[in-house]
């Protein structure tokens, strides 16, 4: 079930009895606002409240076309702090996610491309990628 809004918050979803037994899905994104990475996991967590082994970010992403390097320290770009700061919380707390978009064509935040002459895929970011898998577990 969608979160509140635009799928931003699962708490009164979460508290809801009626609903004890559903997923929560919930969307955020990096250019929502502009956050420290302490800001960053504060929002998450308000988000998704007592609720994370419900909850599946069903949406999330920052720019991946741009040559951004993820790895970067923290506190000195507000997307480098998000995709750092939701993939740790993700596998911390268990909270399953979905990358948007995985590949989709003029899109800045695509994590692959697609060749059209060879039909191979590329990933456009690789540091980012490796925190989105990090997010997973697959380290």
């Amino acid at each position: 079930m969608g979160g509140k809004g635009y799928s931003e918050n699962v708490t009164a979803l979460g508290a809801d009895s009626r609903f004890s037994n559903c997923l929560l899905s919930l969307h955020n994104y990096a250019f929502w606002a502009e956050r420290s990475a302490e800001e960053w996991q504060n929002d998450w967590l308000n988000r998704i409240g007592d609720y994370a082994s419900r909850t599946v970010v069903t949406e999330f992403g920052s720019t991946m076309t741009q040559g951004k390097d993820y790895n970067g320290a923290a506190n000195t770009d507000n997307e480098v702090d998000y995709i750092q700061v939701s993939t740790k919380l993700f596998r911390d707390r268990g909270v399953q996610s979905v990358y948007w978009p995985g590949l989709r064509e003029g899109d800045w935040y695509s994590i692959q491309t697609l060749d059209h002459t060879t039909f191979k895929m590329s990933t456009t970011n690789v540091s980012g990628l490796w925190w989105i898998q990090y997010g997973w577990g697959m380290d």
